[in-house]
């Protein structure tokens, strides 16, 4: 096999991964993700990676922390049961489903500020937070 067969075989294989990976066979990663998300979500006060507040820094600000959490826990699960409702301590984000908890993140309907809003808005990834 020469090696442009092989990069071809193996660039195949590799996307036909990310397509198995893509479909939602159990939701319960996808809670523990959406879990793990709302527990890393806290005020300006908390040593959350992702925080909301008062501060328009935030929202340009993203750590890795917070884009992991972010990540794990959006795709087809996410966009099946967006209104799973982790049970957490913070005030806000207690009341909140998974899908609320990308809004506070993202928007202004809960909180002026957030981290990670910019990345959030871009457009790869704000269609995939709102399942378009």
């Amino acid at each position: 096999m020469s090696f442009t067969s092989l990069i071809i075989v193996l660039f195949i294989s590799s996307f036909a991964f990310i397509t198995i990976e893509a479909f939602c066979f159990s939701l319960a990663p996808y809670h523990l993700a959406a879990k793990a998300l709302a527990q890393g979500t806290g005020n300006i006060n908390s040593s959350s990676p992702c925080v909301y507040g008062n501060s328009s820094v935030q929202n340009s600000s993203c750590s890795a922390a917070c884009k992991g959490l972010i990540l794990a826990t959006w795709g087809d699960c996410y966009c099946k049961d967006r209104d799973y409702l982790p049970d957490v301590s913070d005030l806000l984000v207690r009341t909140l489903n998974v899908e609320q908890i990308f809004e506070l993140l993202a928007t202004d309907k809960y909180s002026k500020f957030a981290n990670c809003r910019d990345w959030l808005n871009e457009p790869d990834n704000y269609r995939d937070w709102n399942c378009l």
